[in-house]
């Protein structure tokens, strides 16, 4: 009988979690689904703890291990050897309340044949580490939204730095989306998954519900693969998260366009930290409007920069007068005492 749902976990020198993920998967209610680990160049045994569950799991286990090419890649691979038509991305970190399957193969069912073309598939509520919800809960207005729309609903201007919410969450997706919408295979061993989420929203909804049935634990080793999101060596991976708001996104401009503003500047000071010059930066941005965004962003961060350079001009200056006051005032009490 073929699965309804492809787990798909993707791991790298994790074998210290994956027993705890693999006892989360055994105790679901429903085990109509099948667990695709792909191997991304682990060297810590993870190819023999893996062989130890395929024995007495009550579910199939298809192990492939690959050179180590990032998740993003890992991804890419599951069109070809799924055999169902929903995948769902549990990391090795992540554990699955026994219900979880269940849950989001009712709501999705719940689709209306009608509309269910309209949507990628449905997300739910995750918990951390201590069991604290990750992000917020959905909104009424998020229901049946586009996700880029729920992200953007969700975000927030913090200490001049815009912050989403929304935080991450459990979601169940079309096989078929990911071989419409693929990760481009890039230089990099760390692409933020948002890149996915951004492309698939220009024609998709997602059904979401307030249940939580997963754990993602946050805190774990470096050795995770989307450790590097954000570091200081993976700028050109980093890249791609402003490229999803510019490229495919950009048509929610006018709902917040302080904050389109705030990702092209954020896309200009990362691609110099990536060593492109101006034209390959802007190369990278397809279209009018997208590109409108980008030169406004780019006359935010010529502004902030003399303004950051006037303001430390004008402190200095406040320094000096300062200093120059007091040795004034200290002249001027010594000479009238």
């Amino acid at each position: 009988m073929i699965a309804k749902i492809t787990v798909f976990t993707a791991t790298y020198n994790r074998c210290g979690f994956l027993k705890a993920l693999y006892l989360s998967l055994a105790e679901q209610t429903c085990l109509d689904f099948e667990w695709l680990v792909v191997d991304d160049g682990s060297t810590d045994g993870t190819t023999e703890i893996i062989n130890s569950f395929t024995s007495a799991a009550p579910f199939p286990i298809l192990y492939i291990k690959t050179e180590n090419r990032g998740k993003h890649f890992a991804l890419n691979l599951i069109p070809t050897l799924s055999s169902a038509p929903l995948f769902l991305v549990v990391d090795s970190d992540h554990r699955l309340f026994p219900r979880a399957v269940e849950r989001l193969l009712y709501y999705y069912q719940a689709i209306k044949s009608d509309s269910l073309d309209n949507y990628t598939g449905v997300s739910c509520l995750a918990v951390d580490q201590n069991f604290s919800l990750i992000g917020e809960p959905f909104l009424s207005a998020d229901a049946s939204d586009e996700y880029a729309n729920k992200i953007l609903r969700h975000t927030r201007l913090r200490n001049f730095h815009y912050e989403s919410r929304l935080g991450d969450k459990l979601e169940l997706v079309k096989v078929s989306i990911l071989l419409e919408y693929p990760f481009p295979i890039v230089e990099t061993k760390c692409l933020p998954e948002s890149y996915f989420v951004h492309r698939y929203s220009v024609k998709y909804k997602t059904l979401c519900f307030n249940e939580i049935h997963a754990q993602f634990s946050l805190d774990t080793d470096s050795a995770s693969l989307s450790k590097a999101i954000g570091s200081p060596d993976n700028a050109f991976g980093d890249l791609y998260y402003y490229i999803a708001w510019l490229q495919y996104s950009y048509r929610l401009f006018f709902r917040n366009p302080i904050f389109f503003l705030v990702i092209a500047k954020g896309y200009l000071t990362t691609a110099k930290r990536a060593k492109l010059d101006s034209k390959s930066a802007l190369s990278r941005i397809k279209g009018a409007l997208p590109r409108l965004i980008l030169y406004g962003g780019s006359v935010i961060l010529l502004v902030g920069g003399v303004w950051f350079k006037l303001r430390e001009t004008f402190c200095r200056i406040g320094r000096i007068l300062t200093w120059m006051l007091m040795i004034i005032s200290s002249v001027f009490i010594s000479k009238h005492k």
